[in-house]
């Protein structure tokens, strides 16, 4: 049953993903996801993770959540309120929910394994269509993308990934513009990405994404590159979180806003 459940979100969530984006994805990209069958597009399996991630394309489901669940099952609020959602549709976009908020949310509303998958698999069906991730600013823009359109389509989502990222993301997005996130997101390689920028909008705006990617990144890998597995993954994820400061980057991105 599960598995059948997953399946079907998969499909509708890359029919609309293909649907928006589908003039900055590569057509071999598109004809691959059209073409497979949606069984060969995730694994449900042990990955020494609490996190889903894609790798190969394929969504993997992490078995760990269900143990992790299993232990937030015990507080005595579990399942409370189980019509409990972080967000509303005003603060989807940008809000300050944070892993810490996440958990909070499993217990209120009594998560099961499946509900997990479901509200995590929109942000890693973006990055099955290839928009790329595994960078601070890379992952901010894929749950950017990832709000927009659970808001636009009423599509199932946490409201809780990278919310730090997320406001980075949302401030470059008024700089550059929509049309160049969407352009850049699915370039694999920082320079290019920097080219791309300096070409359509000048050296100005392509050196800020650059300075604002590189001083995110060095914050953000050593919450990224963690595995989070084992009995104290929840409170280990949240830590690890809580101590990401962008303020320095935050404040680059004010200046160039006031003087430009």
């Amino acid at each position: 049953m599960i598995n059948k459940i997953l399946e079907d979100n998969i499909k509708k969530n890359l029919k609309i993903l293909i649907q928006e984006f589908n003039s900055n994805m590569s057509s071999a990209k598109i004809k691959m996801l059209q073409n497979t069958n949606v069984k060969n597009l995730y694994n449900i399996e042990n990955t020494n993770t609490i996190s889903l991630f894609v790798q190969n394309n394929k969504i993997y489901y992490p078995k760990e959540a269900i143990n992790a669940l299993e232990l937030l099952s015990t507080n005595p609020d579990f399942g409370k309120n189980k019509n409990h959602k972080a967000y509303t549709n005003e603060n989807l976009i940008i809000n300050d929910n944070t892993f810490s908020s996440y958990v909070n949310h499993a217990i209120l509303k009594g998560l099961k394994p499946i509900d997990y998958y479901l509200e995590n698999t929109l942000h890693e069906c973006c990055h099955l269509i290839g928009i790329v991730g595994a960078s601070a600013i890379g992952e901010g823009i894929t749950e950017l993308k990832t709000r927009q359109i659970a808001k636009k389509y009423n599509v199932i989502t946490s409201g809780c990934g990278y919310p730090k990222e997320v406001f980075i993301a949302y401030q470059l997005e008024q700089i550059l513009g929509k049309e160049i996130i969407e352009k850049i997101m699915f370039i694999d390689d920082l320079d290019k990405q920097v080219k791309y920028i300096k070409e359509k909008l000048g050296a100005n705006k392509a050196n800020l994404y650059y300075e604002v990617y590189q001083k995110t990144n060095k914050i953000f890998k050593s919450y990224i590159n963690n595995n989070y597995s084992g009995l104290n993954a929840i409170q280990d994820k949240i830590y690890a979180y809580d101590k990401l400061n962008y303020d320095e980057i935050l404040k680059i991105i004010n200046d160039f806003q006031e003087s430009n």
